[in-house]
């Protein structure tokens, strides 16, 4: 994606002023056209938003902490604005640096995802790409659910992390040249609480992160990566919606084992079974 327009967000109060330097120094890079909208606070309406952005690349806005009841349930207002539009929107929370120096991305392995990445690291070219997969236990669960022998679940669980492997090299490969100053990491669990955790462990200045276009009753019943890393990390976070990299549907998810039951799946990771 190339950066070639940029709206910043602000009510021009100094804690804000990281957002304007940010875009500012993004606009210098890209060599991009910059546009500011003041934004009072408590007062912005998304719909009055969604209609200045229009047509731009890049929405940069400094992090609010939301603490009423009905920021809860919306998922943030960030993501509110991220169901109007299709459009990347970079939150930002520190300004120690001009440059990221270390950025994050989450990777799930979706068409969607290897665009997404490629966007990460066109972002800003000095900074270092970690490509980081959180390997699912829900999985897991289901087979201890089964009443499935700690021996398979644990022979399932090796077998989901080899396919992991083979999947994150075969994605930093597809970065051609740009895979030299890629490294990749695998993690475990929740995606969103491992992105944090990484997020922490490794000092990143960015985390960017994919976005479904979804309500926010969907956001709140199932969570997603975007609103955990906004909610507990502590990096800036750059937000790429699925509709803003031009592929719709995601990737048929592996099947691993024989199709059925739970337990028949575990018994075919038991015996072995490619």
């Amino acid at each position: 994606m190339r950066i070639g327009s940029i709206l910043v967000l602000s009510d021009l109060s100094a804690p804000q002023n990281i957002a304007v330097r940010r875009a500012c120094h993004l606009a210098g890079v890209h060599q991009a056209t910059l546009k500011l909208m003041h934004v009072p606070a408590g007062s912005g309406r998304l719909a009055d938003i969604a209609s200045e952005a229009q047509g731009v690349d890049l929405i940069v806005l400094a992090h609010r902490h939301e603490r009423s009841t009905a920021a809860f349930f919306r998922g943030r207002p960030v993501l509110g604005l991220l169901r109007r539009l299709d459009t990347p929107v970079l939150v930002v929370r520190r300004s120690q640096r001009a440059h990221y120096a270390k950025v994050l991305v989450a990777v799930d392995f979706t068409p969607q995802c290897q665009a997404m990445a490629r966007i990460a690291a066109g972002l800003d070219p000095l900074a270092q790409v970690e490509l980081f997969h959180a390997v699912s236990t829900a999985d897991e669960a289901k087979l201890r659910s089964a009443e499935t022998d700690e021996a398979s679940v644990r022979t399932f669980r090796a077998r989901r992390r080899r396919r992991a492997q083979k999947d994150m090299s075969a994605f930093q490969e597809s970065f051609g040249p740009g895979r030299d100053r890629t490294r990749t990491a695998l993690g475990r669990g929740d995606a969103g609480w491992q992105t944090v955790l990484r997020q922490q462990r490794t000092g990143a200045d960015l985390v960017v992160v994919g976005k479904k276009r979804r309500s926010a009753w969907e956001d709140f019943l199932c969570g997603s990566v975007a609103h955990r890393v906004l909610s507990r990390g502590s990096s800036d976070v750059l937000i790429v919606p699925d509709a803003c990299v031009g592929v719709q549907q995601p990737l048929e998810p592996e099947r691993i084992g024989l199709p059925g039951a739970w337990a028949a799946m575990a018994l075919a990771a038991g015996r072995g079974a490619p």
